[in-house]
């Protein structure tokens, strides 16, 4: 019966469990961006130089015609995480009814998925300093301080796996911003959205003219952030979520802009969210039992995300 309990309240509800835990993760799991695989490490194939060979040509020319390979490998390791539900025996023998064995059990496992919840949406915003976290957005949108490799490939030797990054600006003003964001923009690939801090939110809101400052109409609210009970404000009408698991540098921390389109939140289809049988250890009058999640966070282009890293008021 304990074991059943724990599946039902924390395998079952996995969605909660990962996709909640950060606005971020939630926008991806809403725009299908969460793909299962297996394998001994996830691998993408990007495309990172012009084609060889082509172009205009004349009459009986003769063409050249050698094959192409414009592509390139990613690969990324699996980052394992787990959290535990250990029971007190002692608690379980003094309860008193079924019905109190399974509260007590309940309860348990709503801790153990807050935990693990909480332990995943930091790994989103990890810099890479723990190998065995997530590859998080910090490493991604970096050219090279944090990282100097993503993908198993050198950012000097491959520049397109260079983030856009302002290390100067220390005052959020709009003319950074939006010189910042045009460099994150190629053709028609923009960012799709802004992530910040609260503080960088409210900085920037108090930048606005007091003629435009008002709240977003119900029809033109992010619905992808409403249906996870998220809230959003807007810039170059993208909207802009705030991530209390962002880890702030300086005064107030830094300011992301990302494109989802290029990331992906890859699950292993063995370790999604996967709970172990209770079991007893031979020298503890306890049972615990393991939830276990392996996957990673991937992006296939970062030169098209941006950050700003000095912002101090």
């Amino acid at each position: 019966m304990i074991t059943s309990i724990s599946r039902r309240v924390i395998r079952e509800e996995a969605t909660d469990v990962y996709y909640l835990g950060s606005p971020f993760t939630w926008r991806l799991f809403q725009l299908n961006r969460v793909k299962r695989r297996g394998g001994t490490h996830i691998e993408s194939r990007v495309i990172y130089q012009p084609w060889a060979t082509g172009g205009p040509f004349y009459g009986p020319e003769v063409l050249n015609v050698e094959p192409s390979d414009p592509e390139i490998s990613l690969a990324w390791d699996w980052k394992e995480y787990e959290t535990n539900v250990t029971l007190d025996q002692r608690s379980l023998i003094r309860a008193d009814s079924e019905y109190a064995v399974a509260n007590y059990v309940v309860e348990q496992c709503e801790l153990a998925k807050m935990d693990l919840r909480d332990k995943i949406a930091y790994g989103i915003w990890s810099d890479g300093s723990n190998f065995k976290a997530i590859d998080g957005i910090y490493e991604v949108v970096d050219n090279g301080t944090y990282a100097t490799t993503y993908g198993g490939l050198s950012r000097s030797s491959y520049p397109f796996l260079k983030a856009q990054v302002d290390s100067t600006t220390t005052t959020l003003g709009l003319g950074p911003m939006n010189s910042l964001w045009d460099l994150c923009t190629k053709g028609a690939r923009a960012p799709t959205i802004t992530c910040s801090t609260r503080a960088n939110l409210t900085r920037f809101e108090n930048l606005l003219q007091a003629q435009v400052q008002y709240t977003q109409p119900t029809a033109v609210v992010d619905q992808t952030l409403a249906s996870g009970g998220f809230s959003s404000g807007w810039y170059r009408n993208q909207p802009w979520i705030v991530d209390e698991h962002i880890n702030p540098t300086g005064t107030e921390g830094l300011l992301f802009f990302l494109n989802e389109s290029y990331f992906e939140l890859i699950i292993n289809e063995n370790g999604d969210f996967e709970v172990g049988d209770f079991q007893q250890p031979t020298n503890q009058f306890v049972i615990t039992s393991l939830t276990y999640f392996a996957g990673n966070l991937i992006c296939t282009n970062p030169q098209v995300q941006g950050k700003m890293t000095a912002l101090t008021a």
